[in-house]
């Protein structure tokens, strides 16, 4: 027994000092990361925070105005000044300078259209701004909608202005738009609201609050792209290194990636704060949902389209499955699914892993909402098809698309969905046109400034079409449903 507990004793030290060699290896990893610049430690005092006295989406907006002027002031007049590089989008010399743009898409914007239909307000995702729903949002105004492209607290100036973000700020501001976008529809007028990644969190999130308080407007339906209903438990964690982020010297552990910053509209760097919000965000969604079903207050939830891609190696398809399809009532809601492309010339090299649980899931039967695959029509073709299964049915209608895969492109990805083709930031290139979504190096390896991971992955949807047409489809639906 002597013997056997110092044995245990043993290995407990010997535990110990292994997590202890791994806290230092991580710290030393995360030091070697490349210095904190100015975009990543100057804070704008004219953000908006829950909690401040602007009470309408207009003074939202006029503090908004403040904050870029800051932004330019404080930020973009001096990095010119230093003589910053040319893809460094606060360099206002850059080709990357979003005021080099026909409009500055970091910034909230609406589009009006004359006897509107309803309104709809839309939300970007996590680092990302309203460009990510510039595209969207010209759906939904063709169909003679009022649109309201949000940018949520910390996005768009700074991603050390994600630092500080709370999730209780941009739930606050959510709350201004929608009663705002609900204003401008008019008493009869329809309302929606959609969000991509983040932003569909937040709708969902939004829509369960306005089911328990009459005096937020309760949306008509939701539209989804990319849905972020739950992350790694993981990211739990970055409490504690954005406390070793605070200690002098070791500032660096507060990021999860330090980036070139060359996109206009998205922040390449990320903050763990950033992570730990999600975090909380989704966790509360989780408990809400929860409750409005324990409440029956769920059977009052408004439909929901939403799409995503089956591979997403950002957020757990299982989430949008088990956290709200399953809860949510036989209300009509569908949820499209993008496939893998079977037909591509590196299928030998595609994971099968996410195959098991998609067949899993499709072989379910009498869901009480809707499924549609986007897939191959057969394995030696790269023309597409959409294969769908109505609520409460066994059997699958086959529509062929006049779609089809392009060239080497295996699969979506998460921040793919919102971005039609002819994007000219995220979009392929062609011709002597250059394009961040049409970057294809090819070189040895540790020579780029950026992993290039973040380089290959597809920035945009060539499925779009399809995306807007089951929109326009689905907004015919329930307005004739009146």
């Amino acid at each position: 027994m002597t013997r056997l507990k110092s044995l245990l004793k043993a290995v407990g030290w010997m535990l110990v000092g292994i997590l202890i060699a791994g806290i230092f290896f991580y710290i030393k990893t995360m030091r070697a990361q490349p210095n904190l610049l100015a975009w990543h430690e100057h804070e704008l005092s004219e953000e908006y925070r829950a909690g401040d006295p602007d009470a309408t989406l207009q003074e939202y907006l006029e503090r908004e105005e403040r904050l870029f002027a800051q932004l330019d002031r404080e930020v973009y007049q001096p990095t010119a000044r230093s003589g910053s590089d040319a893809l460094n989008r606060y360099n206002p010399e850059s080709l990357f300078h979003p005021t080099r743009f026909e409009r500055d898409w970091n910034r909230s914007f609406e589009l009006k259209v004359p006897n509107a239909r309803g309104g709809v307000l839309l939300l970007h995702g996590l680092s990302d701004s309203p460009y990510s729903m510039r595209s969207v949002a010209e759906v939904f105004a063709q169909q003679g909608f009022y649109v309201v492209a949000l940018r949520l607290p910390g996005h768009g100036t700074l991603p050390g202005m994600l630092f500080e973000a709370k999730q209780e700020d941009w739930r606050a501001a959510v709350r201004l738009a929608a009663t705002h976008v609900k204003e401008q529809a008019g008493a009869e007028g329809r309302f929606f609201i959609g969000g991509y990644s983040n932003g569909a969190a937040l709708s969902v999130e939004y829509t369960l609050d306005s089911l328990e308080d009459a005096d937020l407007p309760l949306p008509d339906g939701l539209f989804l792209f990319s849905p972020a209903l739950g992350v790694s438990k993981l990211a739990v964690l970055a409490k504690w290194q954005m406390a070793l982020g605070k200690i002098p010297a070791l500032e660096k552990l507060g990021w999860l990636d330090i980036l070139p910053e060359y996109d206009p509209f998205k922040y390449n760097s990320f903050p763990t704060n950033a992570g730990l919000q999600i975090y909380r965000l989704t966790s509360l969604l989780t408990k809400k949902m929860d409750a409005a079903r324990d409440s029956g207050q769920i059977d009052k939830f408004p439909p929901v389209l939403s799409f995503a891609s089956i591979v997403d190696d950002t957020v757990p398809i299982n989430a949008v499955i088990n956290r709200l399809y399953d809860k949510l009532p036989a209300n009509g809601s569908e949820l499209v699914f993008f496939d893998v492309n079977r037909d591509s010339d590196t299928q030998l090299f595609i994971k099968t892993s996410f195959d098991q649980d998609l067949q899993s899931f499709l072989e379910q039967d009498d869901l009480h909402y809707g499924v549609t695959l986007v897939t191959n029509r057969s394995p030696d073709t790269r023309e597409m098809q959409a294969r769908t299964r109505d609520p409460g049915a066994n059997n699958w209608r086959e529509e062929d698309l006049s779609l089809e895969w392009p060239p080497n492109i295996y699969s979506l990805s998460h921040v793919a969905l919102p971005f039609p083709p002819d994007d000219s930031i995220y979009g392929p290139s062609s011709g002597d046109s250059f394009t961040l979504g049409g970057v294809e190096p090819r070189g040895e390896r540790r020579v780029l400034k950026v992993p290039i991971t973040l380089l290959m992955r597809l920035r945009y949807n060539p499925f779009f079409d399809y995306v807007e047409e089951r929109i326009e489809q689905n907004l015919s639906h329930q307005l004739s449903a009146e």
